[in-house]
């Protein structure tokens, strides 16, 4: 009996020498890229809130690969006072059969930058998603505001 409790307490002491944590040569490194939006639908709120959406809640949601950082143009005119950014696995997460959207957790869903009028939000994995963010600007809106959501998208790749 003494040999098998030596083996077992070999093995328990081999297995906790193991690191937990990911040595340099285990962690994967994606390239980042940044794309450049310059659709979406601006509303203004009963209340006179801005609101800034990259697509409806019912329609397809923008690719999110890994490394993905997103340049939005709101063009609210105002330092947004909340941005929802919202994930899933699929582009119609309204379809039945999609499995639906989540906020967005964690390094899948940075909020690298808010202005008056664009904001960055980072997908900082290696997974691919797809993502609907909204933005909402307390008060009325500027005169301005209601700029035409018919510009196009441009993808970027940068060095990073």
């Amino acid at each position: 009996m003494t040999l098998l409790r030596l083996v077992g307490a070999v093995v328990v002491a081999a297995a906790c020498a193991v690191p937990l944590v990911p040595t340099g040569g285990c962690v994967a490194v994606c390239p980042s890229v940044d794309r450049y939006y310059e659709r979406g639908e601006r509303l203004v709120a009963a209340n006179g809130a801005g609101v800034y959406e990259t697509t409806p809640a019912d329609g397809a949601f923008l690719p999110f690969e890994g490394g993905t950082a997103w340049h939005l143009h709101h063009a609210l005119g105002r330092v947004p006072t909340s941005v929802q950014v919202f994930t899933s696995f699929t582009e119609n997460p309204n379809d039945p059969l999609a499995g639906g959207s989540a906020p967005g957790a964690g390094n899948e869903a940075l909020v690298l930058q808010v202005t008056d009028q664009d904001l960055i939000v980072k997908n900082d994995t290696c997974s691919g998603f797809y993502v609907r963010v909204v933005v909402t600007a307390d008060g009325p809106a500027d005169a301005g505001s209601g700029a035409d959501a018919s510009d196009a998208a441009i993808d970027a790749p940068t060095g990073g």
